[in-house]
Parts: C-alpha cells; structure tokens; sequence
C-alpha cells in the first residue's frame, strides 16, 4: 500500500512538473538553437556567391527617393522590373512617377536601350555601358542586382565591397524574417541591408547622402523570384512604336 501511494504522489508531481517544464522550454528564447551567427562579411559572401548561381532572376520594385533641405522636403517614385536569364538574356525598366520610362535589353550580343525623353532605340556597344548610362536616374537600382548577377560583365561597386560592415540585430521587412546589415560605400554613405533569412534574397536596400544643403534618403524594396520560369514577354524588348 505504502509503495502504491508513493507511486500515486509521484504521478502527481510528474502531472505537474512535465507540462511546467515544457512551458519553461518553449519561453525560452529561439537564439541558443538554429541561430545565424554568421559575421555580416560572411552574410554579405554567401549573398553573392548565390546571385552568381541562380539560373534566373526576376524581380519588381520601387525606389523612393526623399530630399530634406532646410526650406522643404518632397519625395520621388520610380517603379521597376529585371528580368534575366543566363547566360544572355536581360531586361531592365523602370518608371518614374512622371511616368517618364527607360529600357535597358539584351539578347545574346545585342544591347539596346530607350528613354522616352530621347524616344529613339539606341544600340550600345555592352550591358555594362547600358547600365552605366541609367545607374544614377534609377537612384542605383539598375546596378545594384545586375552586378550581383554578372560581377565579371558588370563593373562597379558591389554589395560585397560594403566597408566598415556590422550586422545588427535581425529584423523583417513585410512578411519576411531578415539579417539586418550596415555599412559605408566607397564614398562614405551609409547604407543599410534587409537580407532575407534562408534563401539570402536581398529585399531591401537603404542609402544616404549629403548634396550641400540636401540630405537624400534612398529606400528600393525588391520582391524577387529566383530559378524560375521566366515568360518570353517579359524578356522582349517591348520599346513603344517610334512616331515618324
């Protein structure tokens, strides 16, 4: 009798104790298990070591670009689409809120581009240059993943060639989990890093700088897919039909 009654009592406290040990478990922070501890120079490898890989690329975005200067402060738009396919094929646009457009294409050795306020198709000797002549109206976003994608087609400065780099602490950006990444350009200006948890996507870069009195704040937010099907109209070079 005595032993069943110890054996009752000792039910009785494992009825208790096992669910309070769970719940303690499961408070636990999620940082000890399954952690990133990867140094942000490590982040930022592995990011462009996997846009070097990736059989296709496509993504839409907005840039929004704010002017703070001590008499007023206003905002510009630009919306934009790349898509890509290795080992040749590309295509650039973006448009801004004046809804002013530029292409930038190529196809095997063929690259062209368009700019609504030229309104003429223009062959350009490379992608490089292509790039190069709408790098600075994009606020950068015709560079930035083009040169993830193609290093050694693209020239220029890269994410990976970010200095005195820190990762903060992971943040999100909309629905997705991000390791959160800072660091200077090779012109001093801060820029910030929402490199998606996992997969190591980038889906939002932010960049400042000074222009005498004008501060420039600059956020592109990315919504890419990667190794997928790519349709053939998104990669035609699709210029409006030039007037005579």
């Amino acid at each position: 009798m005595r032993l069943r009654g110890l054996h009752r009592q000792s039910l009785r406290w494992l009825a208790v104790a096992v669910p309070l040990v769970l719940l303690l478990v499961a408070a636990r922070p999620a940082t000890t298990q399954g952690a990133d501890k990867r140094t942000a120079a490590e982040v930022l490898d592995a990011m462009s070591r996997k846009y070097q890989d990736f059989k296709t690329y496509r993504d839409s975005g907005i840039v929004k670009t704010t002017y703070i200067n001590p008499d007023r402060t206003f905002s510009r738009e630009i919306s934009f689409k790349t898509a890509f396919v290795r080992p040749d094929r590309f295509r650039f646009e973006f448009t801004d809120d004046s809804h002013d457009r530029y292409i930038v294409w190529r196809s095997e050795q063929k690259v062209k581009t368009w700019w609504d306020l030229k309104s003429s198709i223009e062959d350009q000797p490379s992608l490089d240059m292509a790039l190069g002549g709408a790098t600075g109206i994009s606020m950068l976003a015709a560079h930035t993943i083009p040169v993830l994608l193609m290093p050694s087609e693209i020239s220029g400065f890269t994410l990976k060639d970010l200095k005195e780099i820190v990762r903060l602490q992971d943040s999100t950006c909309g629905d997705f989990k991000c390791i959160l990444i800072r660091g200077k350009n090779h012109q001093g200006n801060l820029i910030t890093l929402w490199i998606e948890s996992g997969n190591l996507l980038l889906r939002q870069h932010h960049w400042s700088a000074s222009l005498e009195r004008v501060q420039i704040e600059v956020t592109t937010t990315y919504t890419p897919t990667v190794n997928g099907q790519i349709p053939e109209e998104m990669l035609a070079f699709s210029a409006p039909v030039q007037s005579k």
